[in-house]
């Protein structure tokens, strides 16, 4: 072999087969046309941002004499549990 020859070595890595795969999968997420009108809902980045805040807003009054702790049972416990108590 001279040394003006190139050679070309077909290898690829894992890493880069990833990222190939990903790009398929990529490639299948394309929507059909009759759901093209509605690409907005289907959008990703969309979801990532939050809505904006409202003056309409409600907040929900909470009652003031009511106890931080209610005195009740919340689910049957076993005996050692109830032992334990």
């Amino acid at each position: 072999m001279a040394e003006d020859e190139e050679v070309w070595v077909r290898k690829s890595t894992v890493a880069q087969q990833w990222a190939h795969e990903a790009h398929k999968k990529d490639e299948e997420r394309i929507l059909l046309e009759e759901y093209q009108r509605h690409q907005k809902v289907f959008d990703e980045e969309g979801t990532k941002r939050f809505l904006l805040k409202r003056d309409g807003e409600l907040k929900i009054p909470l009652m003031p004499n009511i106890p931080k702790v209610l005195d009740c049972k919340v689910y049957p416990l076993m005996k050692e549990e109830q032992d334990l108590l």
